[in-house]
Formats: structure tokens, sequence, C-alpha cells
């Protein structure tokens, strides 16, 4: 595996300047246009980042450079006043830094996204997940005719009773 090359320390915000500049070269600000920039350097969990006395993730540094801080706004969803601090992306590619990609949302809003895009890692999606959409489903089938125990269907699927607990109680998995 080939190791991210890591920004010079202290260099983020002369990075991020240097972003700013060419994105206000490419003329009128225009949500959702143009193309995707990708950050060269650092990335956890897929978004670039700077290091230095705090990290700090680039898609946010640039949106706060170009539209200013996060903000209470009206939610789309709820039509309540809610701040506004998740730097979304319209392109559906959370490596992107592109200032015309990038906007302030509220929580819901930015959920309501991922659900749209299908880029929420819900289910077995998310790498981490022991579970997929078939077993879900066969375990909440199996588990209803009351014939098999919560902690059998652990021992078979390789998993902790509690999450065939959250599994069947659709404290896990609501999406299915």
């Amino acid at each position: 595996m080939q190791k991210t090359k890591q920004a010079p320390r202290g260099a983020g915000k002369a990075l991020i300047a240097e972003y700013i500049a060419e994105d206000a070269s490419l003329g009128e600000y225009m949500p959702g246009s143009g193309e995707c920039r990708l950050w060269p350097y650092g990335k956890g969990n897929g978004y670039g980042r700077v290091e230095g006395f705090h990290t700090r993730l680039v898609h946010r540094l640039t949106l706060q450079a170009y539209a200013g801080h996060p903000y209470v706004g009206e939610c789309k969803i709820s039509g309540e006043l809610t701040l506004k601090d998740h730097a979304a992306h319209s392109c559906k590619n959370r490596h992107c830094n592109a200032v015309q990609h990038l906007s302030w949302k509220t929580a819901a809003e930015n959920q309501a996204d991922r659900d749209r895009d299908g880029t929420d890692n819900k289910g077995e999606k998310n790498g981490i997940s022991k579970l997929t959409d078939t077993k879900v489903i066969e375990i909440r089938a199996r588990y209803s005719t009351g014939r098999i125990t919560q902690q059998g269907l652990a021992e078979e699927y390789g998993v902790d009773q509690s999450l065939i607990s959250e599994v069947v109680n659709r404290k896990k998995w609501a999406h299915i």
C-alpha cells in the first residue's frame, strides 16, 4: 500500500489560499459547476486534511475561506432554523475540495443528500460490516418464527448477540 504524501507542516493555510485563488480564476461562482479538485496530500476517512496544532479537513477550510463560517439558516427538511455546519458536496465525491461543489447544510440536509445519492455507508456499504442486506433479512425472518434464539443466530452468523438484538428490533439496519 502506497503511503499518501503529507503536506509540509504549517503549509495548510497557504495551500488552501492557493485553492481559493485557483477557484476564483474559474470565473463566476456557480454552485455544482466545474470539475472536482482532489487534495494531493494526507487523507483521513477519504477527506483531504492538513495537520498542525489541530487536524483540519480541507473541504471545510476551503468552504470557510470562500463562504464564511457555518451559520444558522432554515433547514429545507424541517423548515426550522438550524445550524448549517456540514460542508456538503454537490458532486457526490468526498475527496473533492472545489469551492463550486461545496455548501453549508444542516445535518438533516446532508443526510438526505447522501441517501438520495447513494453515498451513505449504511449496511453492507460500511467497510466493517459483518452482515449483508440478505443476511439481515434472513435473520429477521428466522427469528420471527420463534424457532431460534438470538444467541443461536449470533453463533451461526459469527456476531455478538447484542447485534442480533439490534437487528431484529430495527435499531441497526433500520433502512432494510
